[in-house]
Order: C-alpha cells, then structure tokens, then sequence
C-alpha cells in the first residue's frame, strides 16, 4: 500500500486529469448532480477517491475541485479545496492561471501560473517512483 504522500501526489495526478474534463466522457466514471447554484457534481470511479466539481455557471469552466486527502504528518483526514480562476487560452485550451488551495476551510497556499506548454505525449515511465 502507498505510503500517505505517495498517494496524495497519485490522487493530485488523478484530480487534475479529471479536471481536464474528457476522462469524465468514459463510462467508467458515476456522475451525480449535488446542486444548481453553485453547479456542483460529486465524481465517483471505481479504485478511485470521490470528490465534488463545482462549475462557474456563466462560462461552464470549472471553478474548483474538493477531496478528502490523508495527512502526510498526522496521518488524520483532511478536507482540502482548490478553487481555479484566471482562465487563459493555450494550445486552444481554456486553463487557470491561478488557484487557491484551502484545507479544512484554512488558506493554505496560491498558485499563479505564468506559462503553460502542453505536450502531445510523454513516455509511460516518466512518473514512476524508485523503488
């Protein structure tokens, strides 16, 4: 079994692929509507952590992503948030270029992104831990 910061970085490759939106499309994943404002949808796939998406209702992208994640210290569970904002367009894709990450309803930290480059493919094994 992972140890707690090896499956939170899993865990933060998986959200952020999922915010991608397209692996959303495969019929692997259960998507149940919480609410209308704001648009909310719980994200549930088999082997995988649940989380909640939130969409802004006005341009459809989304605004942020909520998920329970293990306390590398602790080892306790904590509610951690990252709301996403600063949409820019690169490579034709509309992405954030800042987000704020909260846990338990705490600011933790604030990301700004100045520069994205998308890459068409990397190999298999570039994310592999040493064992």
């Amino acid at each position: 079994m992972p140890q707690p910061l090896e499956q939170n970085l899993r865990d933060g490759l998986y959200f952020g692929e999922c915010a991608r939106l397209v692996p959303l499309l495969g019929g692997d994943f259960q998507l149940k509507k919480l609410s209308s404002s704001p648009i909310a949808i719980k994200v549930r796939k088999m082997g995988k952590p649940d989380f909640k998406m939130f969409f802004d209702k006005d341009s459809g992208l989304v605004a942020g992503i909520e998920f329970e994640k293990r306390d590398s210290n602790s080892g306790g569970v904590t509610r951690a948030t990252i709301r996403y904002s600063g949409f820019q367009k690169f490579s034709g894709a509309m992405l954030p270029t800042h987000l704020e990450i909260d846990h338990d309803g705490t600011h933790s930290s604030s990301v700004n992104i100045e520069q994205i480059e998308l890459y068409q493919s990397l190999p298999d094994n570039i994310f592999q831990f040493s064992q």
